[in-house]
């Protein structure tokens, strides 16, 4: 025997090679799609809010004046745009909201702090508010 020829393959030995790396390639497939799947049924539908603040807004009013995606799935909720939702609110300085799996949103609040009371008097009515130290009105 020539040391070339022991190593070439005929053709039925071609053809069972690439049967069996298709065969592969398609187990492999069905493992990543199987696995997928049980990641799948991991994160459940947004149910709890854990809720804190430096303030005076309680979760009760938060959760009013807040349209929270309750049912949702957690991955699905836009942080960004319920971040924006919240920060419409004058009196809050800024937000943190934190997905906790598997059912769960985290949200911190810093609140403005009133540095001085003031009074809007306008046709006959009297309206309160609230001067922050940087100037802003709440």
């Amino acid at each position: 025997m020539n040391a070339d020829n022991d190593m070439t393959f005929d053709g039925s030995q071609r053809k069972r090679i690439r049967f069996y790396w298709v065969l592969l390639s398609i187990i492999g497939c069905l493992i990543v799609v199987i696995a997928g799947m049980g990641q799948r049924k991991a994160v459940q539908p947004f149910r709890k809010v854990v809720y804190a603040t430096n303030g005076v807004i309680n979760k009760h009013w938060f959760c009013t004046h807040v349209k929270l995606p309750v049912g949702q799935n957690l991955l699905s909720i836009d942080l960004s745009d319920l971040q924006q939702q919240i920060l419409q609110y004058s009196q809050i300085e800024s937000v943190t909201l934190v997905r906790e799996f598997p059912n769960t949103l985290r949200v911190s609040i810093n609140e403005r702090k009133p540095f001085a009371r003031m009074v809007v008097i306008q046709k006959k009515k009297r309206a309160w508010g609230c001067v922050a130290e940087d100037g802003s009105v709440f």
